[in-house]
């Protein structure tokens, strides 16, 4: 995910909740099984905030960007039907938003 934001005067009003809801569906729906995001904590702790209460986790960088501070993190959202186990999810991060 990239560029999700909701202007502070809308805030609190569960828009952000709902505009990651609608990732996570449509990577459902485009076979994606990993979300993956990067964030700045200093500047965004609502944000991750956030992320964390829908199941967002840290993960390793997995992007170029080289702005200082940030956090790097993934949500799988769905198994390979014969995935079984805790290391199903890294056979999907080829695939991922």
């Amino acid at each position: 995910m990239k560029r999700l934001w909701v202007e502070e005067s809308a805030q609190g009003h569960g828009l952000g909740r709902g505009l990651v809801a609608a990732a996570t569906e449509w990577c459902l729906s485009q076979g994606i099984g990993t979300l993956l995001l990067d964030t700045v904590p200093a500047a965004m702790p609502t944000a991750v905030a956030l992320y964390r209460s829908m199941g967002f986790t840290e993960t390793e960088r997995h992007n170029e960007n080289d702005v200082p501070g940030l956090l790097f993190m993934q949500k799988v959202v769905a198994m390979q039907s014969d995935s079984t186990g805790p290391a199903a999810g890294n056979a999907l991060r080829g695939k991922h938003l």
